[in-house]
């Protein structure tokens, strides 16, 4: 058994007494709810494209686009804003939601 599985088999109680309520719970159910969201963008994308477009996020303008998340989330931002910088063509930037709070400038 590994450390995660470890945290994950932790009573309810011990779980609390540490602070770990909620927090092995939401990352074991992050690989099924990234491969729904494949999916859901996968069958959205003419969607996408025309809110792309609409947002000025197409074509030649200079728009550039900010992506928000925290935790988990921000990861997936940094991991996918190099390509989308590239198939884009412009500035694209994953900003933590915690830094935005703490730092709006």
């Amino acid at each position: 058994m590994n450390a995660f599985e470890s945290l994950l088999n932790l009573s309810a109680e011990e779980k609390k007494a540490r602070g770990l309520e909620h927090t092995s719970r939401e990352i074991a159910q992050q690989p099924a709810t990234w491969a729904k969201a494949a999916e859901m963008l996968g069958r959205k994308s003419e969607e996408i494209a025309a809110f792309l477009a609409e947002a000025g996020l197409t074509g030649n303008n200079k728009a550039e686009l900010i992506l928000t998340g925290a935790g988990s989330s921000k990861f997936v931002g940094n991991a996918v804003a190099g390509g989308m910088r590239k198939r884009l063509k412009r500035t694209v930037t994953s900003v933590s939601t915690t830094n935005m709070v703490t730092h709006p400038e």
